[in-house]
């Protein structure tokens, strides 16, 4: 006769299967890993935009290409055929989050601040969605010369939401 004890392990295993997530079927489903390899980056449209981003055309020129590369903390983004590493990520089941990008710069005697934030979902091993974020602030009460320099609003922010697709060889 078996103890209660070396029952535990196995009852234990099958309640956790039995309440994990499942899809439509009944059928237990694991958060898709993203494929290595050349990932763009799509389809950018902005939910918030206080900077004139999408007016001036850069949603269509935003279209991007960068090479995933999976690590034990997550994955890096490096901006395709390039080194440098554009991202680094943490991965929790099918979900991103990328360190934030910081810059600050003087900009015609107002330091100016640049913050962008880049995260979202894997739906499938070679699909996703992505939100970027851009922030930029001045240290100044007023930042009128840097606006003005710019031809922007500042301080301002964009939130534009983007479709992931790995690219097909060949």
């Amino acid at each position: 006769m078996r103890s209660g004890s070396s029952l535990f392990p196995l009852a234990a295993a099958l309640l956790l299967t039995a309440c994990g997530d499942k899809d439509d079927t009944g059928t237990a489903t694991v958060p898709p890993t993203p494929v290595e390899g050349t990932w763009t980056v799509t389809d950018f449209s902005a939910s918030v935009d206080s900077c004139g981003w999408e007016d001036g055309g850069n949603a269509e020129d935003a279209d991007t290409s960068y090479d995933l590369v999976l690590t034990e903390a997550g994955l890096d983004l490096v901006i395709a055929g390039g080194q440098t590493v554009r991202w680094s990520c943490s991965l929790d089941e099918g979900a991103f989050g990328c360190e934030d990008d910081v810059e600050s710069q003087n900009v015609a005697g107002d330091i100016v601040t640049y913050t962008q934030s880049f995260s979202g979902s894997f739906t499938s091993e070679t699909s996703g969605t992505a939100t970027w974020g851009f922030d930029l602030t001045c240290e100044e009460d007023s930042c009128e010369r840097a606006a003005e320099a710019m031809d922007m609003p500042v301080p301002c922010q964009v939130s534009a939401q983007a479709v992931l697709g790995l690219e097909a060889d060949g």
